[in-house]
């Protein structure tokens, strides 16, 4: 008899609004062994659930309206530098490519919360080169990463999970990603 326990978490499910919930489950296997060990008929079950958080739905900002703002942009408790590699971008834009409307998130972009969170859901479209999205720390140390994996033009909602995020870095080193939303919750 082999019996156990298996944890997860789900990282990217069909449904966005499952990233993040826990997945718990109990396993009982048994198997009919032979002179040669472990190769007979094999019998068993796998019982589990997912357990979701009951936090609410945090806090939204949608980039959908096209134009241009001052760099660093501010948006209630969010706040959004975005650099070339010279350095800080004149301003920042909102632009529409292919059909999505998002921020322009040049070579990088740090999304700055004015209180820690512990959760970020941010949505990006790419257009040359998967972006890679890194979550940190009050302290510099980096908390959950993530790398988009959809194609070219299609929306995908990484999620960066931990305690005390205080910032994220999204670096597009094509320079072609826009961030359509971010949500956050504490």
């Amino acid at each position: 008899m082999l019996e156990g326990r298996l944890c997860g978490t789900l990282l990217r499910p069909a449904d966005p609004q499952m990233a993040g919930a826990q997945v718990v489950a109990s396993y009982r296997m048994r198997f009919d062994p032979n002179e040669r060990g472990g190769e007979g008929a094999v019998t068993g079950t796998v019982e589990g659930l997912v357990v979701r958080s009951c936090a609410g739905p945090g806090e939204c900002v949608e980039f959908a309206a096209a134009g241009t703002d001052t760099n660093p942009r501010t948006v209630g408790d969010l706040t959004v530098e975005t650099r070339d590699p010279s350095g800080p971008t004149a301003a920042t834009t909102v632009v529409v490519w292919g059909g999505h409307a998002g921020l322009h998130l040049w070579h990088s972009a740090t999304l700055s919360f004015t209180q820690p969170v512990s959760r970020v859901e941010v949505t990006l479209v790419q257009f040359a080169h998967p972006p890679t999205a890194s979550a940190y720390d009050a302290s510099g140390g980096t908390v959950s990463s993530a790398t988009m994996t959809a194609a070219q033009q299609v929306p995908e909602t990484l999620v960066l999970t931990g305690s005390g995020i205080t910032s994220v870095v999204v670096d597009s080193p094509q320079n072609e990603v826009l961030m359509p939303k971010i949500c956050w919750q504490v």
